[in-house]
């Protein structure tokens, strides 16, 4: 299935807290997890049954790759991680919301609180 790309696309707030913290480092699930709990400790911790259908909706949306860690040869330890890492898609799509909210916020007159 090709990833579908529009202008039009919008983000939910957690889609763009996932995002961003991917931008500029690639981060395997409970990394994602981590950077976002690190980065709003006073939110709601996000769940693993909440990440991994995100991240699938954002892997099909073309905002995210994935890659899977090889293993060593013999090592039959766990599943392979998955790491994921913004497109250039994905940055614009945060472009984007940074826009909308600068928009509106003037439009407001008010600062708009962020994910």
């Amino acid at each position: 299935m090709a990833p579908r790309s529009s202008e039009n696309d919008t983000l939910t707030n957690l889609e763009e807290v996932i995002l961003m913290s991917l931008v500029g480092q690639e981060r395997y699930g409970l990394d994602i997890i981590q950077q976002i709990a690190h980065a709003h400790p006073a939110k709601k911790q996000i769940s693993v049954g909440t990440l991994y259908p995100a991240l699938s909706r954002l892997e099909k949306r073309g905002l995210i790759t994935l890659r899977h860690e090889e293993r060593q040869r013999g090592d039959r330890s766990g599943a392979r991680r998955k790491y994921y890492r913004i497109t250039i898609a994905g940055s614009r799509a945060l472009h984007r919301m940074e826009h909308f909210r600068e928009h509106l916020e003037a439009g407001l007159g008010c600062p708009v609180a962020t994910a």
